[in-house]
């Protein structure tokens, strides 16, 4: 008999997307992974194949997290035991009252 976790990591892997794992640990431990400060400007958007997208409000945070994706890679794979995340790309979210754009900033990491 198999269990649910064993069927969705399972799903997961059949889907090409990281095991539930990974996911709750990057989108609901965002903290952990990229800093208190940090995480305080940005938040994970997507998990599209092997790459991670991270919203940033500032140009900043997008440089910071930028310069260092393949820390934040690591840690993710650290804590995760599962090196399944090869790129960062950043965006950073410009919004007013009534409109709200984003802007890719600087080239993903492992390119």
């Amino acid at each position: 008999m198999k269990y649910l976790p064993d069927v969705l990591s399972q799903l997961m892997n059949w889907l090409d997307k990281p095991p539930p794992d990974v996911l709750v640990l990057v989108f609901n431990r965002w903290g952990d992974v990229a800093g208190e400060a940090c995480a305080s400007h940005s938040r994970p958007v997507a998990i599209e194949g092997n790459r991670l997208v991270v919203q940033a409000d500032n140009t900043m945070y997008a440089n910071h997290i930028r310069w260092n994706a393949a820390t934040i890679l690591d840690r993710i794979a650290e804590l995760s035991d599962v090196k399944r995340l090869e790129e960062l790309v950043v965006c950073v979210s410009y919004h007013t009252d009534t409109t709200r754009t984003s802007r890719i900033i600087g080239k993903p990491a492992g390119d």
